[in-house]
Formats: C-alpha cells, structure tokens, sequence
C-alpha cells in the first residue's frame, strides 16, 4: 500500500520534531559504535543501472567512500531528450541535495522537476547520501566521506561515463541539503556556479549569535553521536571543523558564485500544506533565522543574492514554490536556456 504524500509529510515531520528536542538537550548525545576503517577499498564505481523511464537512470554506486558496512548508494540522472552517454559534448549539470529523511527519490516524487527541465539541454543529478550526511567527510576518520564522495569520486565517474560537464554544475538542496548546497559551493567554486537552499542549516554554528542560543548538533537523524561528524565545537582544534562547514562563517567564498538564492519561511502558518501541522514549526523557525543572517552577511559582504521569505512550514508545497522561483537563475549561470 502506498503512503499519500500527506501522510510521508506528516511522518517526515514528527521524526524532524523530535530531532529538534534532541538538539536542545545540549546535555544528550546518542552513542553510535565506531565503523571499522576500510582496508584495500575498492573504487568507486557503478554496480548496476536501472532506466526507470525515457528521462529517468537510476544509478547503484559503490564506494568504499560512503558507509564502510554498506558500499552501494543510489544516483538518480534526470536526461534530456536526445542524452547519450556517448556525446562528444558534456551536458551542464544541476545538482538536487536532500534533507534528513529524505532519499534520492524524494525530488521526483515531490515536485514536478521531471517536466522543468525534460526539454533542456542538460542532466539532473541526485545522490542519496545518509540522513545525517550533513554532505561532509566526518570528523571521525574510520567514517564517511561524503564530501569526497560527491565533488570527486561522483563527479569524475559522472564526467567520464555519463557524459556530465564536472565543471559546470548549478546546486540547490532542502533543509539539511540547504546546508549541503551552500558550503559544497564554498569549497568547490571549480565545480559549482550556482546555489540555491530552500529552508538550509545555514548557520549551525550560530555564529550569527556568536552561539549564544546554542548549536545545531549534526548526525542526529540517523542516531550518530554528533561528535563523529565535525568533532566538538567546545574544544578549539575541531571548532575550526565546523567553521570550515558552516556557511554563514563561510559566505565570503559565496562571491565566487554566478547565482546565489535563499529562502525559507517563518514557521508560523501553514497556508499551502494544509495546517497539517501544529504551529509554529521549531525547524523553519531556526533556519529561518539563520537564512535572514546568512543574507544580511552577504550584503554586508556586497556579495548578490536573491531571496524570498515567506509565511510557510518545513515542507514539500514550499520548496517545490522555491525550485520555480530560482531555477531560471541557476540555469542561466551554467549556461542551460
């Protein structure tokens, strides 16, 4: 039986909710035994393809770079009419990052990016990663290398069999793929031109607050212990970890982007969901707060952006509004009409 897009909603949020109070129980922190480190991993490479339909290719990665118990991730390509693997000429590229609880299925399942960009000359690329990738390669060392895994190993298998331009990528991800969008585009400006994060971490730090209220704490949604992802922001060796992936600390690599887009809404109604939720929502609220700083660093910066802040919840109805809203500018930045 399949579950309504109400109901994965619903559940989406209850799980989000009580991953909220986990975060502030400062006090708390889930205990996950470490993975063994790889010994002579194999490359990364794909296992098996699946042709879902005429646009849609479902990719089975293996990297050792991803899981250490669990090698094989899953790569949706979005194609255009007339693709080929085989082009002499690469496709540009834009990148779709899920948030916590989402999967590679969860874009197209979603919204209607199938339709927006069939007639374009270009491939739509959406890894799954964990959801508590936080899209980094972790602090703790015998763990994943997300990071890694998507601005190197992904993107040269992709350029060298996908026909994918591994240098002229737009990205643009939801909540935790906000976060992953805004700092994968700060340390790979050689990969990405564009960005765009739809209700993103964009400050777990606080930096804006200079942490006053707290932090968000990482890997939570998969039942991690924190720590494992950036270190310990309390000690100062790892802080500069999470300042290396923090955005807002980070904005000022931002000017090297061609196109760059904020959004979120306040958490304080729910006019397109239904009210399906119990307001306000704690999770839009906080990263709203964090978008509204990221932006005024940016223009304190002169470092363009556009944004939109809106009344809205954390979910589907509005970030599907937000992919209308700034698509034209990511395509345009990698060159896709």
């Amino acid at each position: 039986m399949q579950i309504s897009i109400n109901a994965r909603t619903k559940v989406r949020r209850l799980f989000i909710a009580i991953a909220v109070l986990v975060v502030s129980s400062m006090s708390v922190a889930i205990y996950m035994p470490k993975a063994q480190a790889i010994t002579n991993p194999p490359t990364t490479k794909v296992v098996y393809e699946k042709v879902v339909d005429s646009h849609t290719i479902d990719l089975y990665v293996n990297s050792p770079l991803t899981d250490a118990s669990l090698w094989v991730k899953s790569v949706r390509l979005l194609v255009p009419d007339g693709w080929s693997r085989n082009s002499s000429t690469k496709y540009p590229a834009l990148w779709l990052l899920h948030g916590g609880g989402d999967t590679y299925e969860s874009w197209t399942k979603n919204t209607d990016i199938k339709e927006l960009v069939a007639k374009r000359h270009m491939v739509v690329v959406i890894p799954d990663t964990s959801w508590c990738s936080a899209y980094s390669d972790w602090y703790d060392t015998s763990g994943p290398r997300w990071e890694t895994y998507l601005t190197t190993d992904l993107r040269n298998l992709l350029d060298s069999k996908y026909a994918v331009d591994g240098s002229n990528a737009a990205v643009a991800g939801l909540s935790m793929g906000g976060l992953g969008s805004l700092k994968l585009a700060e340390q790979h400006p050689d990969m990405f031109k564009a960005v765009a994060s739809f209700s993103g971490n964009a400050d777990p730090l606080h930096a804006y607050s200079d942490s006053t209220d707290g932090v968000d704490l990482p890997g939570l949604s998969c039942g991690a212990d924190w720590k494992r992802v950036w270190g310990n922001y309390a000690i100062s060796a790892q802080r500069a970890v999470w300042e290396r992936n923090d955005p807002y600390v980070q904005a000022a690599k931002l000017s090297q982007m061609r196109y760059v887009y904020v959004a979120s809404g306040d958490g304080l109604s729910d006019p397109l969901d239904g009210g399906s939720m119990m307001m306000p929502d704690p999770v839009e609220k906080q990263v709203n707060v964090e978008a509204h700083a990221l932006l005024t660093k940016l223009q304190d910066l002169n470092i363009p952006a556009d944004s939109h802040f809106y009344t809205g919840t954390h979910s589907w109805p509005y970030w599907q509004d937000e992919l209308y809203r700034s698509l034209p500018g990511l395509l345009d930045a990698i060159g896709v009409q």
